[in-house]
């Protein structure tokens, strides 16, 4: 919990005592502020990213020469959040070297924020934290994979059905 003069207690979403840092696979769910749509559409189940969707794809691309040790998995950039799977690699350095998953994440939502914001639209944003989710098996991350290819899909039939 953050205790900030004026604002609410925020719970913290993370595991307690778990080391982020340490190898494995991590998905991650990564939303808009107010789950606005600043990254293209969906149509008939195929993502079309805007020029902003670009920044955040390429943004997202780039998180391994960032962090060396760090793979990307599947993932998605949909309308208005986006889903991936980021793999950590056993430590072969310093284990100070190696980034939590949340110092990860912050660096890829201030660069494509910074990006997005001085380039298409100023009052772009991320929510405030992110959804993660520590996959321990291999059926598990199968599964995870297939949610994340599927996303589209589901997008549209949720459209179509007017639901969110």
């Amino acid at each position: 919990m953050t205790d900030i003069p004026g604002r609410p207690l925020k719970l913290s979403l993370r595991l307690r005592d778990y080391d982020y840092s340490q190898a494995g696979y991590y998905y991650v769910t990564i939303c808009t502020e107010e789950r606005r749509c600043y990254f293209g559409e969906v149509i008939e189940g195929n993502v079309h990213l805007n020029d902003s969707g670009k920044i955040v794809q390429s943004v997202w691309n780039d998180l391994p020469r960032r962090f060396p040790g760090v793979t990307l998995d599947e993932y998605i950039i949909m309308p208005n959040h986006m889903h991936g799977i980021v793999v950590q690699s056993e430590k072969t350095v310093a284990p100070k070297a190696a980034p939590a998953l949340g110092q990860i994440i912050r660096a890829f939502k201030a660069v494509s924020t910074h990006k997005i914001r001085t380039s298409l639209q100023p009052g772009f944003a991320w929510q405030i934290d992110f959804y993660d989710h520590i996959i321990r098996r291999n059926g598990e991350l199968d599964r995870i994979r297939a949610y994340i290819v599927n996303n589209p899909m589901r997008w549209s039939l949720a459209r179509d059905n007017h639901q969110e």
